[in-house]
């Protein structure tokens, strides 16, 4: 009789599970026919091709987001950073710099900026939540203060086509990109030790300390 429940328990867990996974399902499909017959023009190439480059920039954040979270911790900065990374390559390109070298240099620094923010509050002790709002205002600052307030046009048009404009075959480049790190992100926390390792630094990182976790180098 004990070998016949267990089954039926690990289908009932497995379930339970996937239940949060599944409503979000239905209510995207629900979303989706609901929009599709209020405007004939929603469900169309062109339209799925418009909300995947408006989209693009805060799925790719969200990945981001992802790990940060699954790690226990929240980044309030990021959209101050994002801000001050795109104001200061478009100044670079500007000024005539080569575009790998105008983007290069804008992800070391949001890179430097973000490693800064974790180090402050792992080496200090103080909560992320108040490390990432001052960095906030700090790089949305840095921005207003870099662009002068005004409006920065990029016409670089190597810099355009990998970043805006471009197309990869029939996909545009933005959700080309989208996808990119939709599945390094997916592999990053599926197919690799780091993964789990910040899943259990979230988790509960007192176990994970005990376990020989470096918790403050994984988040």
């Amino acid at each position: 009789m004990r070998e016949a429940s267990a089954p039926a328990g690990l289908r009932l867990v497995v379930f339970r599970h996937w239940i949060p996974q599944l409503g979000m399902v239905a209510a995207f499909t629900v979303m989706v026919m609901v929009f599709s017959w209020w405007s004939p023009v929603f469900f169309s190439y062109g339209n799925f091709i418009n909300i995947a480059n408006q989209t693009a920039i805060i799925s790719v954040l969200a990945f981001g987001m992802t790990l940060v979270m699954l790690g226990g911790g929240i980044d309030l900065s990021v959209g101050s950073l994002v801000s001050l990374s795109a104001v200061a390559c478009a100044l670079l390109l500007g000024a005539g710099a080569a575009t790998p070298l105008a983007m290069g240099a804008c992800l070391l620094g949001g890179m430097a900026f973000g490693a800064l923010s974790g180090w402050i509050s792992v080496r200090w002790g103080v909560q992320p939540f108040l490390v990432t709002l001052g960095a906030m205002s700090v790089a949305r600052g840095l921005s207003l203060v870099l662009s002068d307030g005004r409006t920065i046009y990029i016409e670089n048009e190597g810099f355009l086509g990998i970043t805006a404009q471009g197309y990869v075959g029939p996909v545009p480049v933005l959700f080309a990109w989208t996808l990119v790190f939709f599945l390094l992100t997916w592999v990053l926390l599926n197919l690799t030790t780091y993964g789990r390792r910040l899943r259990a630094v979230g988790g509960n990182p007192v176990a994970a300390r005990q376990a020989g976790l470096a918790t403050g180098w994984i988040v």
